[in-house]
């Protein structure tokens, strides 16, 4: 299969639907395995974390650019 869409991903990529898939998992995995409720608040408190990093640094590197594109009469 040929990857599509822009920089080789799929149309799904990124799409909203995501969300609720990640959230049934984590919701089965909680209710079905009492033993992993631990390593699942671990990883979705460490995750969100490093998630809020990497869109914090994403906006300061897209700011950065657009100044350096933006000439200066139009700052």
């Amino acid at each position: 299969m040929i990857p599509f869409g822009r920089y080789g991903a799929g149309l799904w990529t990124g799409h909203p639907v995501g969300l609720f898939v990640a959230l049934g998992v984590v919701v089965m995995a909680l209710i079905s395995l009492p033993e992993s409720r631990p390593f699942l608040a671990g990883a979705i408190a460490l995750g969100s974390v490093c998630g809020i990093f990497l869109w914090h640094r994403h906006r300061k590197e897209s700011e950065d650019l657009r100044a350096v594109r933006t000439p200066l009469f139009l700052r």
